[in-house]
Formats: C-alpha cells, sequence, structure tokens
C-alpha cells in the first residue's frame, strides 16, 4: 500500500472514529451519509475496528420490519492517553497527571513529586504509569519551556531538560508517540475548547519567581510565531519584564505589569479573552488592573479579563486537546 494511501486511510477512520464518537448506536449507512465517504470504504473500516476491539457491533431489531440493521458504537476505553506536566513546587516540583480514555474523560488523576526533573526521572514516572495503564497509545507533556516543533527543548525552568530532544528518546524508549508543548499554550487552548470556548485566548501567567509568560489561541490554534518564540513575554523591551521581585511584593506593581502586558496584546491581537494566573495576581486585583488597562488602551478594545488559581483543568484539557489535533502526524513519528 503506498504512502498516500495509508495516510488517506487513516485520514478516513479518524473521521470515522469522531462520527462514531459523536454519535452513539449508529448504522453503517449514517456512518457513511456523514461522514460523505462511500458505504464500502465504512463497510471496510468498520469491520476492521469491529475486529480489533476499537468498535462494538450489534443487532438492532427494525420494527417496520425487513432485515435487521447492525449498529456500531465507539469503545472509548480500547486505548488510553497520559497527560501530565510539571510544574515548580516547593519543596520539589510536581508531575501532575491525568489519564483520559478516548472521549476525553478522565479514569485517573494524581500527582508526584519530581526532584530535580531531567530525562531519567520523566523516563521513570512514565514507567510506573505505563505498567498501570498498558493499553497507552500516546503521552501528552506540558512543560514551561520554549518547545521546538513539539520535540525538543530549546531552553526551560528546569535546566536539566534544555536542548534535549526529549520526545524522541522517550519514543526509543516506550515505543508510544511522545508530544510536548508550552505551559501557557496549552492552558490558552484548554480554555479555548472548553464550554466557555472563545475564538481568540490569552493565558498570562505570572510567577513569584521568575518573568511572566504567555500562551496565544486565535481561532482554536496555538500561536507559535516562526521560531517557537511567541509568548516569551518576558523579553519585551521594558522594564516590567524585569524585577520580578520588587514586583511580587507590590500589588499595585503587579496590577501595572500585567495592564501593561495585557495593552500589548490588546493592540497587536485583539483578543476577545485573557486568562490571569499565577501567584503575584488575584482576583481583587482585577478594577486596578482595568484601570491601568484604561491609560494604555481605549476601554471598547479591552479583553475580557478573568483570574483562575488553578488552571490544571485547562492544562490537561490543551494536552488532550492538542493530541487529537495531531493524532495522524503523532503516529507516523515512530
Amino acid at each position: 500500500m503506498g504512502e498516500n494511501t495509508t495516510k488517506l486511510r487513516k485520514i478516513n477512520a479518524k473521521t470515522i472514529r469522531q462520527v462514531l464518537k459523536n454519535n452513539p448506536n449508529i448504522t453503517k449507512a449514517a456512518v457513511a451519509e456523514k461522514t460523505g465517504l462511500s458505504y464500502s470504504t465504512c463497510n471496510i473500516i468498520l469491520n476492521e475496528m469491529v475486529e480489533t476491539g476499537e468498535v462494538f457491533a450489534s443487532e438492532q431489531t427494525i420494527i417496520s420490519g425487513g432485515r435487521p440493521a447492525q449498529i456500531y458504537n465507539f469503545n472509548a476505553q480500547f486505548n488510553t492517553m497520559i497527560c501530565f506536566y510539571i510544574i515548580e513546587h516547593q519543596p520539589e516540583p510536581l508531575a501532575v497527571y491525568a489519564i483520559f480514555d478516548l472521549s476525553g474523560n478522565i479514569l485517573e488523576d494524581g500527582y508526584s513529586l519530581m526532584p530535580q526533573p531531567d530525562e531519567n526521572t520523566i523516563e521513570t514516572f512514565l514507567a510506573n504509569l505505563l505498567a498501570k495503564h498498558p493499553r497507552t497509545n500516546v503521552i501528552g507533556i506540558g512543560l514551561p519551556a520554549v518547545i521546538m516543533d513539539y520535540r525538543t527543548i530549546s531552553f526551560s525552568d528546569f535546566p536539566r531538560l534544555e536542548n534535549i530532544p526529549l520526545a524522541e528518546q522517550l519514543e526509543n524508549k516506550f515505543k508510544i508517540p511522545i508530544i510536548i508543548e508550552n505551559d501557557a499554550n496549552l492552558t490558552a487552548l484548554g480554555l479555548s475548547h472548553s464550554s466557555a470556548a472563545k475564538q481568540s485566548v490569552i493565558a498570562l501567567y505570572f510567577p513569584k519567581e521568575s518573568h511572566p509568560g504567555s500562551g496565544v489561541v486565535i481561532n482554536g490554534e496555538i500561536v507559535r510565531g516562526f521560531s517557537n518564540f511567541a509568548g516569551e513575554i518576558a523579553y519585551l523591551p521594558s522594564d516590567y519584564g524585569m524585577g520580578q521581585d520588587t514586583v511580587a511584593q507590590n500589588s499595585s506593581e503587579a496590577a501595572k505589569q500585567a495592564a501593561y502586558i495585557i495593552s500589548a496584546f490588546a493592540c497587536t491581537l485583539n483578543p476577545e479573552f485573557i486568562l490571569l494566573t499565577g501567584p503575584i495576581l488575584n482576583d481583587k486585583m482585577i478594577p486596578d488592573i482595568l484601570r491601568w488597562c484604561n491609560k494604555y488602551t481605549p476601554s471598547e478594545h479591552l479583553p475580557q479579563l478573568t483570574y483562575i488559581s488553578d488552571t490544571k483543568s485547562y492544562y490537561l484539557m490543551g494536552l488532550w486537546t492538542l493530541i487529537q489535533k495531531n493524532t495522524i502526524t503523532l503516529f507516523e513519528s515512530i
């Protein structure tokens, strides 16, 4: 089978899979109608999915007479996905994880201390999870880092991970596709695909001990820039990107810093929604932030602001969403 034919088959299978996820108890004819694929194509792919266990098939009695039609249901637990991210925490960094089924339901979640994160500690962490969840077929990782092409860490808050082809190393070890993305990008992506979905979303993170960071999603897609440097707002040419010790201890300075960054985004990308998070801000500071914003930017062009202290659900949903968007490419990487 040629490369193009194989890729088309994967695309058709992904299309059928999505229809099955959204339409329980569906017939083969209905699958063909909703996908726009031929009946014979659907027949071949559905038969393969039933044989592997990815899809359940059963007969449906037709009350009005005639032959009963077979109905199909997606087996959401045919495979699982491991999604985890690493965050700074005292006394040691934390690896926060969730095990998803194929429909996005969380089967298990938790966290583990990860002192001195590097390729070895991550490998051990994953080996323990994979022993419990052997049907895992893809792994998503979130890091406070600049990531090149979902694969290699350019630089990171965890120095031992810098300039390491982490995805390649883990794929060689576990023979499972790996995707890696920046923490703020994933938070913004998760929010943009949540029940409060927005077309243009920016996540701004304000830590205590390092510079702020951001993730940008426009029309449901992460904006990375030509060198994957988009969102690295610590490098903005302003004093507000520096002096975090002062900012962290002074709520007025923190509000000014946030307002400066929000206004910079308002006049460049004009997002409709900005999520604020991080320990130097809180929801009571939003009125002060808006007052400073109004000094820089006309109020009608300012985005809706909200503060969320715990972004875990958006972060993990961002990882799950990223995997869904890159399914075919991921499985070509190993």
